[in-house]
């Protein structure tokens, strides 16, 4: 749709482009868990998203629990006050020029 997203109204987003090689993680998360806020109030913040990002096992499944772990340790149970969505991914690299859609496995209905 031609319209800005749901509180982007007059905002000014930046661009970025990456390459990526087979075998990265990507990473997308919403805002509600950079704003977890601690029992003061504080957010957990940019920063501390990229530390727990940037340390330990990069398998999609570990880095998942690493940041969930670390906002709710933050957070130490607190509701939340907006989403906290997290989609972690491995990329395997792009598919071969001559893939057919007709050439992969078709699924198999099973009528039992």
């Amino acid at each position: 749709l031609p319209s800005s997203a749901l509180g982007g109204i007059g905002q000014k987003y930046g661009r970025a482009e990456r390459t990526l090689a087979p075998g990265d993680t990507v990473v997308w998360l919403s805002d509600g868990l950079i704003e977890a806020t601690d029992s003061a109030a504080r957010p957990f913040g940019y920063e501390r998203v990229v530390t727990t990002l940037g340390s330990g096992d990069r398998e999609p499944p570990a880095v998942r629990r690493r940041l969930l772990a670390a906002v709710a340790a933050h957070t130490a149970g607190q509701a939340a006050e907006d989403d906290r969505t997290l989609v972690v991914m491995r990329y395997a690299g792009s598919a071969p020029r001559d893939l057919d859609e007709r050439t992969l496995p078709r699924p198999q209905r099973d009528d039992s």
